[in-house]
């Protein structure tokens, strides 16, 4: 589904505050045929650094090879945007805020 729908978009999404142990959940999506998100990785961690977002995004490349996609949504931090740019090469979407986290600040 990554190699036929990557070159949409890609979201990215963050759980915070869920659980006792201080951990997130990084999920990456992608947009299918039908407008509907599609899980294309999760990160289990207790960092958001762009060190660990960009681990991460390097093991999606490993198993989907480099991905154009012509937006990436995410929340407001920058380390998830700038970690898929150092990975995915030269290429720059165009960087898109979760509506949600813009109506929330």
């Amino acid at each position: 589904m990554i190699q036929k729908f990557g070159d949409k978009g890609i979201c990215h999404n963050s759980t915070h505050g869920t659980n006792a142990y201080d951990f997130s959940l990084k999920t990456s999506l992608i947009i299918d045929e039908f407008s509907q998100g599609i899980p294309a990785g999760w990160c289990l961690s207790s960092h958001e650094h762009f060190r660990t977002m960009t681990i991460f995004f390097k093991e999606i490349k490993k198993d989907y090879r480099l991905l154009k996609s012509r937006f990436f949504i995410s929340d407001m931090v920058a380390q998830f945007f700038n970690a898929w740019i150092a990975v995915m090469g030269d290429q720059r979407p165009a960087k898109l805020l979760c509506t949600w986290h813009v109506d929330e600040a």
